[in-house]
């Protein structure tokens, strides 16, 4: 019969001691976390051991020093050298999140000792020799353990904050931060889900290759989309159509990294399957969910209700590090006025968009801005104007705001970045000829 393997995560320990090797003053924003039995491998507890000591007199935690200490206690070798030790560093994304780390390696420690306890207890109560009360005293400190990753988070350090370094921001793409949830306001029929399937790939590919919108992603990383609305061949059509777009290296960049999940007819509450969407998204970079309303059955108009949902992604996006973006519809009267661009255009209880971080729109090329706008130099027909969509962000909690820009849909639907500029008053520019289209607004 095989063993199971205690529950660890060896690629968390890693960053946590990266982290510390690589920024100085690291070390103490984990030390009440975190202790060296904490660690699933004996030499990652011999390398916090070691730093801990280093930090109690009032010494660095680098690499140099590190491994001085552990050379002097003749386990340098023992922990994998100097070598295993540089390589720490490597493969630390962000310094700045070794809290996420840290707390990684407390579940799996809680967990360890969880299993170790009840076993014991288990033991104890077959063999039958200890007295009765003693016995459920020892069971009820067993469910005392500290299980702090769900309590309170740790105080900021003032004193380093007044005199270290400015944090490293990990931002998904400019304005928008890991950690953190968004929304995309569209009409029906917009271009939203296609706009979205196309950010996707671009951070599953780190914009290396992919990045079709323009929207400059930091690094790539594993992508979860969610959609209620598309069956798979509509999803797969688009896939398809992107694909004429993308180099072959791209292509297979997102093929490991893009996980793309349609949920047409089927149920994923955010609330009521957190667990479930939670053990799904972990590890996740960005999470999109295609349309917000197909993930809840709570009521759209109640801001109170809407708070609890965001909250809920809010919790989602901390517990996994991921930035969540969900997308949503435009109130009905703020697309027939023009004003879907607005903050407060979107559908529902204000909540949806006030209490997220990051807020963009899509809206439709207007007949006004159709008469004003010339795409190289020709202006832009009637028949020619539901082509073009003007994108934007209306809410940025960090960051100034980006300026607007133009997408033009190409063959299937797929957007590219346009150059649009004032028609010249001095003469008139020559219309853009319709192009075949392909479906109707849903293919979009």
């Amino acid at each position: 019969m095989m063993t199971r393997q205690p529950p660890h995560n060896l690629e968390a320990e890693q960053c946590v001691l990266g982290s510390i090797l690589l920024q100085d003053g690291t070390l103490v924003k984990v030390i009440e976390l975190l202790s060296p039995n904490d660690f699933y491998r004996d030499a990652h507890q011999e390398i916090y051991a070691a730093m801990q000591d280093l930090l109690e007199k009032n010494e660095p935690q680098d690499l140099i020093t590190v491994s001085n200490l552990l050379k002097e206690r003749n386990k340098l070798e023992r922990v994998g050298g100097p070598a295993y030790l540089a390589g720490l560093t490597d493969i630390v994304p962000f310094a700045s999140r070794i809290i996420h780390y840290a707390r990684i390696v407390q579940e799996k420690a809680i967990l360890r000792r969880l299993i170790r306890t009840t076993s014991e207890i288990t033991s104890r109560c077959y063999e039958g020799h200890d007295d009765i009360v003693k016995l459920v005293e020892d069971a009820r400190r067993v469910c005392d353990i500290d299980a702090s990753p769900a309590g309170l988070p740790e105080k900021v350090d003032l004193a380093a904050a007044f005199s270290g370094p400015p944090p490293e921001l990990d931002w998904v793409w400019p304005g928008f931060l890991a950690g953190t949830v968004g929304v995309l306001v569209a009409a029906g029929g917009t271009g939203k889900s296609y706009w979205a399937l196309q950010a996707a790939m671009a951070v599953a590919d780190g914009g290396r290759n992919s990045d079709l919108l323009g929207l400059a992603p930091s690094h790539a990383g594993r992508v979860i989309y969610l959609t209620a609305e598309d069956p798979e061949p509509v999803l797969v059509g688009r896939v398809q159509a992107l694909a004429q777009f993308l180099a072959a290296q791209a292509r297979d960049a997102i093929a490991e990294h893009l996980v793309l999940m349609p949920l047409a007819g089927r149920r994923l509450d955010v609330i009521a399957d957190k667990g479930r969407l939670a053990a799904l998204c972990a590890g996740a970079r960005l999470v999109i969910l295609d349309t917000i309303s197909r993930f809840h059955t709570l009521a759209e108009n109640d801001n109170g209700d809407m708070a609890r949902l965001v909250a809920e992604l809010e919790h989602l996006a901390t517990a996994t590090g991921a930035a969540v973006l969900y997308l949503h519809h435009v109130d009905k009267s703020s697309s027939r006025n023009g004003v879907a661009d607005q903050q407060q255009a979107a559908r529902g209880a204000s909540a949806l968009v006030d209490n997220a971080r990051w807020g963009g729109y899509l809206c439709r090329m207007s007949a006004a801005e159709s008469a004003r706008l010339a795409d190289a130099g020709r202006s832009i027909s009637p028949e020619r104007r539901g082509y073009y969509l003007r994108f934007g962000v209306n809410k940025q909690n960090y960051g100034i705001l980006p300026p607007e820009r133009w997408y033009e849909r190409r063959e299937g639907g797929v957007l590219r970045p346009v150059a649009l500029a004032p028609i010249a008053a001095s003469r008139s520019a020559p219309v853009v000829p319709l192009r075949n289209k392909t479906g109707g607004d849903d293919d979009w």
